[in-house]
């Protein structure tokens, strides 16, 4: 836990049962410059209520958007994440929710220009100089009702007068779980035996024996008859099993991530000059869920006289996110990869398989997906018509109201069927179209003919 207050130095504790802290002035921090709406200002005159966030502080961070970089590093700030997703933005509350009606969301301002919520997430935090945070109502006072919220004032790097300074950054990671997975049954043997001895204690182990197939709803032997997985004495088949798919494994990796910024600060009395160049890819822990940005920034000075100067500020960022679902999926089982993993029973397949254990594919060579609607298997405890790793990379709720309104032909979901290469298409050029308007319907049924 990390314990700081104006003027104050910040010391990090241990969370005990009682904590005693006592806290050391820091002449230092009273010297930073704050920006406000008018200018700048040093902490040791300032009288409102501000925090200043450094640019080498982001630095240090590893965070994709500028409001990431906000968390943990500012008093009475909330920084609320909302998605794990790669690239997903994250909600500032300053001093809690303003208002019930309207938007909690601050203003932010870039370089003295106003931006809003989703545009200032497009900035490379890499580019940022300074952050401040006005948290009252005097800070604020320059801006009117748009900042009843609080303020967050971004300053972007500029050059240096008579210094030239070319830098270039490359990080390497991994994203990987924090959390281990739970111990959980994986053998299939195991598992058929555990579902036998569960229908014995409540009859014979002949009865069991009858009765298991129609328990598990799937056959994981080759060969083997449904009521002969298990013996009347509980001997479990030594047969050759159907598949050996690990459903964690085929939903969840370890995501990698890289960063690249090149940078360039000089110039001279009369002009100053920034340029900067970045690229992010960003992998996230589910499989085919990714973001991606490549950004540019040219921050030119020029001082005509003591009177006028000119400046000019252009920003290029292009992102694109992959997301393994949509937000407002109406498939609600899917939210869950982790639970969804740790949940089904290990003898149920991820891909469809023939009575002889082989893998099949469809007319097109594409691996055929097994969501458990009774043509290759039927599962127990609610999963019928559900394969996390079939649907990821997939938007879920634009497949389903497809195929509710008979738009699709041939994608295998439960007992409908939909052709890859025809979804693949309609998601590249269709994808955010609104499905209500009819005459997006027609455009959409012609295309597909």
């Amino acid at each position: 836990m990390v314990v700081s207050f104006i003027g104050m130095a910040s010391q990090e504790v241990s969370i005990k049962q009682n904590v005693s802290i006592i806290l050391k002035s820091d002449t230092e921090m009273l010297d930073d410059v704050v920006v406000v709406a008018y200018g700048t200002a040093k902490k040791s005159s300032f009288t409102g209520s501000a925090t200043a966030v450094s640019g080498e502080k982001i630095a240090k961070m590893q965070v994709s958007s500028v409001s990431k970089a906000l968390e943990g590093a500012a008093a009475g700030v909330q920084v609320i994440n909302t998605s794990g997703q790669p690239g997903e933005n994250a909600k500032i509350r300053i001093r809690g929710i303003g208002s019930f009606s309207a938007s909690s969301a601050p203003l932010y301002v870039v370089d003295g220009m106003p931006y809003d919520e989703e545009s200032v997430n497009a900035l490379n935090p890499a580019d940022i100089e300074s952050m401040s945070i006005l948290k009252d109502a005097a800070s604020a006072a320059l801006y009117g009702s748009r900042a009843a919220n609080g303020v967050v004032m971004i300053t972007t790097k500029k050059g240096m007068v008579d210094k030239s300074k070319v830098t270039l950054d490359a990080r390497w990671g991994v994203n990987t779980r924090g959390v281990p997975e739970y111990d959980i049954m994986k053998d299939q043997r195991e598992y058929v035996l555990t579902a036998w001895n569960t229908l014995k204690n409540q009859s014979t182990g002949a009865e069991a024996s009858e009765e298991l197939i129609g328990s598990i709803g799937y056959n994981p032997f080759i060969g083997v008859a449904n009521n002969a997985m298990v013996s009347a004495d509980g001997v479990v088949s030594s047969a050759a099993l159907r598949h050996n798919d690990d459903w964690a494994d085929a939903a969840l990796h370890n995501g990698m991530r890289q960063e690249y910024n090149l940078s360039l600060q000089g110039g001279n009395a009369k002009t100053t000059h920034f340029l900067s160049l970045g690229y992010l890819k960003d992998e996230g822990i589910l499989r085919h869920t990714d973001f991606e940005r490549i950004s540019a920034r040219a921050n030119i000075n020029h001082t005509v006289n003591k009177f006028i100067d000119i400046n000019g500020n252009l920003a290029y960022a292009r992102a694109e996110k992959n997301a393994g679902q949509s937000q407002n999926a109406s498939l609600s089982n899917y939210s869950n990869a982790f639970m969804f993993t740790q949940q089904i029973a290990p003898i149920y397949p991820v891909y469809a398989y023939d009575e002889n254990g082989n893998r099949i594919y469809d007319e097109e060579g594409n691996t055929v997906y097994d969501f458990g609607d009774g043509t290759y298997s039927t599962r127990m405890g609610g999963f019928s018509n559900q394969n996390v790793a079939a649907v990821l990379g997939v938007n879920v709720h634009l497949v389903y109201e497809l195929i509710n309104r008979k738009l699709l032909p041939a994608l295998r979901l439960g007992s409908l069927k939909v052709r890859k290469s025809t979804l693949i298409d309609f998601v590249e050029r269709y994808e955010g179209m609104d499905l209500s308007d009819l005459d997006n319907i027609k455009e959409l049924q012609q295309n597909m003919n």
